[in-house]
C-alpha cells in the first residue's frame, strides 16, 4: 500500500506546511469522533470479556503469558506486556486503549496519507475506514489486538517512505511496528508492509540496500516473541479443518459481493444482519467503485498509480485480494487445506483477515476522489517527471464556492454510503463491549489454585457467565494463574449447518474430561494437582471427584486439590 499524496502545489513555506497538517489533524479528529460513536459503552470501570478479547484483574507472567504452556502463541507478547504494565496501568484501561486505538489509529493514518488532498479528503477517508464492515466484523470476533496490525499499516507506510539517515529511519519504522507486533499476525503484517514499501514494489522511492537489510533484521527481532515458541516446537503444522472453518462466507451471489466489499467473516456471531440486505451491500459496492476510480482516474490518481505496474497493484489490492479469498473458500479450498501441513501457514487460514488491505486502499481512493472533485489535472507530467499541478475547474469567487460545495456534497454522500453499508454496526458493538466487574471471590479462587498444574473445567474453551452478560468469552483463568493451566483449545465452528472442530492440541484424556469423568490415573499422567470448575457455563462438570478435596467454592467457581 502506498500513499496517494503527491507533491503539494508550490505555496509560501508557512502555508504549504500548515495546510497538510490541518488536513491530517482534521481527519484524525474525525476518526476519534467516529470511534467514540461506535465504542463509547466500552469506556468505564471494569474489564472487557468478549470472545477473544479477555483479561483478568491481576494478570501474571505465567506459562500462558510467556508462551511456555504449549499452546499456540496467539496473544504473544500482548499477554506478557499486559502483565508487566498492570501494576501501573490497570488491565481494563489497557484493554480500552487498545480497543479504541484499533480503529482511531487506522483512521488517523489514512488521514495522514491523504493530507495533501485537503481537509475534506482526509476526513472522508478517515470516516470510511473506521466505519467499515471489515473493522466491525473483526471487532465482533473480539480481535482488537490483531486489528492493530491493520491499523498501523498507514503509519508503517509513512515511516518507511521517509527519506532519512538509517538510524532515524529505522527508529521510525520500529516505533510504528511495535503496536502491530503485539500479536504474531500483526508482526507479520508489519514486516510485509515495511519490506514491500521499502523495496519500491508498489511505487515510490526504493530505500537504500542498508535500509532494507536493517528493516529485515528489525522485522525478525520484533517477531521473536512468537517465533521462538514456534521453533522450539510449541506449535506445529496447522489443522487442515481450519481452512474450511475460517474461510470467508461466500455461498451466494450477495455473499460474494459482501466479501468484495470487506465483509463475509467466517463466524456467524460476528456477521452483521444488515449485510444480508441488498441495500447495505450495494452501498458498500458503490463505495468500492468510487475508491477504485479515485486511484485510477487521471483527475485524482496518485503518482504511484500512473504506471501500468502501479495500476495493476491497485486493482490487485482492491479486487484481487477479495477474489483470492473467495476462491480459497471454493475451488481452491482443497489446496488451502493441504497447505496447513506447512508449519506457520495457519496464520493465513483466516482469509477474511487479509481483506484489510483492500479496505484501506478503498478508503484512500475515496479520499483521493473527494480531493479531486472540482479540479482537473493540468498537462500531466512535466519533463522533469514531477506530478502535474491540480487546477480548479472554476476560479475564485462564486465559482470557488460552487467547487467547494461540490466537494462537501460528495464527501457527505460517500460518508453516507459507508454508514448505509453497516447501519447496525454501532448497536452490535455497543452490546458486545461493556466493562464488567469480576466476582468478589475471583482472587481467592485463583489463590487457591496458586502455582499448581490446574485442570480447568468444563472442558471447552468458551465460557458464559450471568455476571458478565450474555456474550461468550474465552476462558480467562490461565491469564491470572501463575501455574500451568490445562484447558481445552479445540474450537468448534459451525459452517453450512455442520460443526467443524479445529485444533489438535487436546490431550488423550480430553474426551473423558468433556464427559465429566475424572480418573486419578488421568490426573497423575498429566501432572494435575488442582481442578478448577466454572459454574453456570455450558459444558459438563464431574459429579465425582475421586482423590480430591474441595478447597474453595462460591457461586461462580470451585477449586479442588489432590488429597495428601
Amino acid at each position: 500500500m502506498t500513499s496517494p499524496s503527491g507533491p503539494a502545489p508550490r505555496r509560501s513555506p508557512v502555508r504549504s506546511t500548515a495546510a497538510p497538517a490541518r488536513a491530517a489533524a482534521s481527519g484524525a479528529a474525525a476518526a476519534v469522533v467516529v470511534t467514540l460513536v461506535l465504542l463509547w459503552p466500552a469506556l468505564g470501570r471494569g474489564l472487557l470479556l468478549y470472545r477473544d478479547f479477555v483479561s483478568v484483574p491481576s494478570p501474571v507472567l505465567g506459562p500462558r503469558a510467556l508462551a511456555t504452556d504449549g499452546a499456540p502463541p496467539r496473544a504473544v507478547p500482548l499477554d506478557a506486556v499486559t502483565a508487566l504494565l498492570a501494576p501501573v496501568v490497570p488491565a481494563g484501561v489497557q484493554q480500552q486503549v487498545l480497543l479504541l486505538a484499533s480503529l482511531a489509529l487506522a483512521g488517523a493514518g489514512v488521514a495522514a496519507l491523504l493530507r495533501h488532498r485537503g481537509v475534506l479528503a482526509s476526513v472522508t477517508g478517515a470516516v470510511v475506514v473506521v466505519w467499515s464492515v471489515y473493522a466491525g466484523e473483526r471487532l465482533l470476533l473480539g480481535q482488537a489486538p490483531t486489528l492493530m496490525g491493520w491499523a498501523m499499516t498507514p503509519w508503517l507506510v509513512l515511516a518507511t517512505r521517509r527519506t532519512a539517515a538509517l538510524p532515524s529511519w529505522l527508529f521510525g519504522v520500529v516505533l510504528a511496528a511495535m503496536p502491530a507486533a503485539l500479536t504474531p499476525v500483526g508482526a507479520v503484517q508489519a514486516a510485509v508492509t515495511v519490506l514491500v514499501v521499502a523495496g519500491g514494489a508498489l511505487g515510490g522511492t526504493r530505500q537504500p540496500r542498508a535500509h532494507l537489510v536493517a528493516a529485515t533484521a528489525a522485522a525478525l527481532l520484533w517477531s521473536l516473541p512468537w517465533l521462538v515458541p514456534a521453533l522450539r516446537g510449541a506449535t506445529g503444522a496447522g489443522d487442515p479443518s481450519g481452512a474450511r472453518a475460517f474461510a470467508v462466507s461466500a455461498g451466494s451471489p450477495l455473499a460474494v459481493l459482501d466479501v468484495l466489499t470487506g465483509g463475509g467473516v467466517w463466524a456467524g456471531g460476528a456477521q452483521l444482519a444488515s449485510r444480508g440486505t441488498v441495500a447495505a451491500v450495494a452501498a458498500s459496492l458503490g463505495l468500492t467503485v468510487v475508491g477504485l476510480v479515485g486511484w485510477l482516474h487521471p483527475a485524482s490518481a496518485p503518482s504511484v498509480a500512473r504506471t501500468r505496474a502501479g495500476r495493476g497493484a491497485v486493482v490487485l489490492a482492491i479486487l484481487g485480494i477479495p477474489a483470492a479469498a473467495i476462491l480459497a473458500a471454493g475451488p481452491f479450498l482443497g489446496a488451502v487445506e493441504a497447505a496447513q501441513s506447512v508449519p506457520g501457514l495457519a496464520l493465513l487460514r483466516d482469509a477474511h483477515r487479509v481483506l484489510g488491505v483492500s479496505v484501506l486502499m478503498v478508503a484512500l481512493g475515496v479520499g483521493s476522489a473527494v480531493g479531486a472533485v472540482g479540479r482537473r489535472a493540468a498537462a500531466g507530467v512535466d519533463r522533469s517527471g514531477r506530478e502535474g499541478r491540480m487546477r480548479p475547474w472554476v476560479g475564485s469567487g462564486a465559482g470557488g464556492v460552487v467547487s467547494r460545495s461540490r466537494r462537501v456534497g460528495t464527501a457527505v454522500l460517500l460518508v453516507s454510503l459507508a454508514v448505509l453499508g453497516a447501519p447496525d454496526l454501532p448497536a452490535r458493538l455497543h452490546a458486545a463491549y461493556r466493562p464488567v466487574a469480576f466476582p468478589a471471590g475471583w482472587e481467592a479462587a485463583v489463590a487457591a489454585a496458586g502455582g499448581q498444574t490446574a485442570l480447568v473445567l468444563p472442558w471447552q474453551p468458551i465460557r458464559t457467565q450471568s455476571w458478565a452478560g450474555p456474550q461468550p468469552f474465552l476462558d480467562p483463568f490461565p491469564l491470572g494463574h501463575d501455574g500451568l493451566a490445562v484447558s481445552a483449545r479445540d474450537l468448534v465452528v459451525v459452517r453450512d449447518g455442520e460443526a467443524v472442530r479445529v485444533g489438535r492440541q487436546d490431550p488423550a484424556q480430553a474426551q473423558r474430561w468433556a464427559a465429566g469423568e475424572l480418573r486419578p490415573g488421568d490426573l497423575d499422567a498429566a501432572g494435575i494437582t488442582v481442578v478448577v470448575e466454572w459454574l453456570g457455563t455450558p459444558g459438563t462438570l464431574p459429579e465425582r471427584h475421586p482423590g480430591l478435596v474441595e478447597v474453595y467454592a462460591d457461586e461462580v467457581v470451585r477449586v479442588w486439590r489432590r488429597a495428601r
